[in-house]
């Protein structure tokens, strides 16, 4: 998870605020995951939808 923040950080050039509101989502993604409300499967194909394969 670090090499992500480190990224956004470095080559996106997120500062202090936009960090947060990713690392919030991410808290929120992974409460709903916890909860049910959603599944890995849900959001790996949401990733898909763009392009985007996790491994």
């Amino acid at each position: 998870m670090g090499n992500l923040f480190s990224a956004l950080r470095d080559k996106e050039g997120f500062g202090y605020t936009r960090l947060r509101r990713v690392w919030d989502e991410v808290n929120y993604l992974a409460d709903s995951v916890s909860k049910g409300y959603v599944s890995i499967a849900d959001l790996e194909k949401e990733l898909e939808d763009y392009g985007i394969t996790l491994r």
